[in-house]
């Protein structure tokens, strides 16, 4: 269930009608350890098929990288000025550029070190002026290192210029004395190694992002009789500068002038040391789509010129689906980490294997395990390019044509997760699965077995009411949460025929002295939990926030969110 925030969200999703279409929604039923649920997908065309309407910074080629149009959209919609955005599969890092030109906090990751020399130039880029001095000073006429085998893609003299501008980096790096320009200059050469037209360094190739093997572009060359021609590579440099600094005002970001990068970090995606707990707001990402891409094949050119052997970077070559969702839960359970509570989670995938596996349904599974919740799955519906069409990909049946995107609303942070047996409690009713999940949503069903199972959890003492217990700090309440939300006041007072003694809540809470603890019944068979001081309580009723016995549910993860968010003066 999500907040009025998330609804508002759905809603905007649901209605969507910007280019004059109207949304359709589909269900889609899951279960997940047995817990069921539906997720609509939300079929529409969010945002536009347009291939060179966003900022120029973001034209640098990458192997099936998303639109920075995707998210735009996200970014615009579920964050303010300041936040901090996240793609912890980053690519050539759409994500975390689009957050720095919206005035957000770039984060990203990937486990290639060719991303961050991708992204990292066009967060701080230098001036065109700065680029032209640095160009010229630069010595290409020498060149120690040969690669003959790169002769297929280059002329000589070619080649030599850039064997002897990769040397010249690779120097000013273990120096340390490496500064933006050089790393915009080298962002750029990358950009220009391969390509199809003559503002390439190479002979006609396949286009920048995807690199062949030195045996393929021979077979090219055949096949097309062509020998490579002398490019000499400080124009084209200086000519993709121009056009990528084309739209860049030059403005910076005061918030970040400290820390103008962000964090760009290097590791597997499922483990993120180098990004903080509760450090984002958004995530918006896409990973590799099972085996659909050689990632490592396809940049093997580019990782040579910064030093790199792209064999030995372990990316992902997962096949079957079940290692892959094994894969992107331990990833999402990451994600749910690093972002605040009543944060977001846009999960991009595609179809793949000619649209018989949809990776979105697989996506919802993993997240529902990582505790996170789906509120929407958002299909961006589109007629392909001039430029998709001509690759001879099949806008009807190849799947392609759609991106798929699962978004997640991550709740309160639990302080403990309370994990339930169903076929050992299903034998002990003597009721079947179905029975069990119906009784222990129901609050007053669920409370004993709940109460005893968290005693023995946190190592509490039993109370003679076996529904609350004793801890250290004292004694403590547990409320549950239901759909229906959950009641605040003390339990006599609740039921037919009886009513809260508001003038004896004060007195009661003062008696409640080591806190609450508030269980998600919902999540059954995986119960979070909450604990909350008196005080969180004393608060909510001295400004209005209960104003009965109960709050829905809603109102109490809004509450909690809140709770958590605040600062430790602001709790007091």
């Amino acid at each position: 269930m999500a907040s009025a925030e998330e609804n508002a969200f759905f809603d905007e999703v649901a209605n969507f009608n910007a280019f004059g279409k109207t949304t359709v929604m589909v269900p889609f039923d899951w279960e997940v350890d047995g817990r069921k649920g539906t997720t609509l997908k939300a079929i529409n065309e969010y945002w536009t098929s347009g291939q060179r309407q966003a900022n120029s910074l973001h034209e640098i080629s990458y192997r099936a990288c998303f639109k920075p149009q995707l998210p735009e959209f996200f970014i615009q919609r579920l964050t303010v000025e300041g936040d901090a955005v996240y793609d912890p599969f980053m690519g050539r890092g759409t994500t975390p550029l689009e957050a720095l030109l919206m005035g957000r906090k770039p984060m990203g990751n990937d486990i290639n070190p060719l991303s961050q020399v991708l992204l990292s130039p066009r967060l701080n880029p230098p001036t065109i002026r700065q680029i032209e001095e640095r160009l010229e000073a630069i010595d290409l006429s020498n060149a120690i290192e040969e690669y003959e085998g790169l002769l297929h893609f280059y002329h000589k003299d070619t080649l030599r210029e850039i064997i002897a501008l990769k040397e010249y980096l690779l120097n000013r790096e273990e120096e340390g004395t490496i500064d933006n320009v050089d790393a915009w200059i080298r962002m750029v050469a990358i950009n220009r190694l391969t390509g199809h037209s003559s503002g390439f360094f190479s002979v006609y190739s396949l286009p920048p992002n995807q690199a062949v093997t030195a045996e393929r572009q021979k077979k090219i060359n055949e096949q097309r009789n062509q020998i490579p021609d002398y490019r000499p590579i400080k124009p084209r440099i200086l000519k993709k500068s121009k056009s990528l600094l084309k739209d860049w005002k030059g403005v910076r970001l005061d918030a970040f002038e400290h820390d103008l990068n962000g964090v760009l970090s290097t590791s597997d995606s499922r483990n993120v040391p180098l990004v903080q707990d509760n450090s984002a707001s958004l995530v918006v990402t896409s990973p590799p789509f099972l085996d659909v891409v050689d990632y490592q094949g396809d940049n093997w050119l580019r990782c040579w010129f910064i030093g790199v052997d792209s064999s030995t970077i372990e990316i992902s070559q997962l096949k079957a689906i079940e290692d892959w969702e094994d894969t992107m839960t331990e990833v999402l359970k990451d994600l749910k980490r690093i972002v605040k509570p009543g944060g977001h989670i846009a999960f991009e995938v595609g179809e793949v294997r000619g649209g018989k596996v949809l990776l979105e349904e697989n996506v919802v599974r993993c997240g529902v395990k990582a505790g996170l919740e789906p509120i929407v799955i958002m299909i961006n519906d589109q007629e392909f390019t001039k430029t998709a069409n001509a690759w001879g990909v099949d806008n009807s049946k190849k799947g392609t044509n759609t991106n798929r995107i699962v978004v997640f609303f991550n709740g309160p942070t639990p302080s403990e997760i309370c994990d339930f047996d169903v076929d050992l409690i299903s034998q002990g009713m003597g009721v079947g699965a179905d029975e069990v999940f119906d009784h222990m949503n129901d609050g007053r069903g669920a409370s004993p077995w709940v109460s005893e199972r968290i005693i023995k959890l946190l190592n509490l003492k039993k109370t003679t009411t076996n529904y609350d217990a004793e801890s250290e700090e004292g004694f403590l309440e547990f409320k549950g949460i239901t759909k229906n939300g959950v009641n605040l006041v003390k339990s006599a007072w609740i039921g037919a025929g009886r009513k809260v003694k508001w003038d004896q809540v004060d007195e009661w809470l003062d008696g409640v002295s080591g806190g609450f603890i508030l269980h998600d019944n919902t999540k059954f068979p995986h119960v979070p939990l909450y604990k909350i001081p008196n005080s969180a309580i004393r608060y909510w009723l001295q400004n209005k926030i209960l104003t009965s016995s109960k709050l829905t549910y809603q109102a109490i993860i809004r509450e909690l969110i809140k709770w958590q968010n605040s600062t430790n003066e602001d709790k007091e």
